[in-house]
């Protein structure tokens, strides 16, 4: 079907073709990846491990907006702070730093 609907979409072949070896080899897969790593430890071990090496990632980009790098600061802070409360937005002129903003706001009380 990709061939037809785009004839020169190689790099979604290869993508597909990709995808497909993991489905006949799971061992391929990310869950299998994480399974594995989880049974040559502990399932807390292995989280408590993982998160240590997020926080020394997160500490290392500060407080960046991963893929919105090029706004600045206070855009990306509050980028951030929708997204953890489900506040959808759209960047109306990247240029500018103009956001809309769109969801319901809920305030703990």
């Amino acid at each position: 079907m990709v061939k037809l609907l785009n004839p020169y979409g190689n790099e979604l072949i290869q993508i597909l073709d990709g995808e497909m070896q993991k489905i006949n080899h799971p061992e391929l897969g990310f869950a299998y990846k994480i399974k594995s790593d989880i049974q040559k430890s502990t399932y807390m071990k292995y989280h408590l491990a993982k998160a240590k090496v997020y926080a020394e990632e997160s500490e290392k980009s500060g407080y960046r907006f991963v893929g919105y790098e090029d706004l600045e600061l206070s855009t990306q802070l509050l980028l951030k702070a929708a997204v953890k409360r489900g506040i959808t937005f759209k960047l109306i002129d990247r240029d500018e730093n103009f956001v809309l903003l769109t969801g319901e706001i809920i305030r703990n009380m």
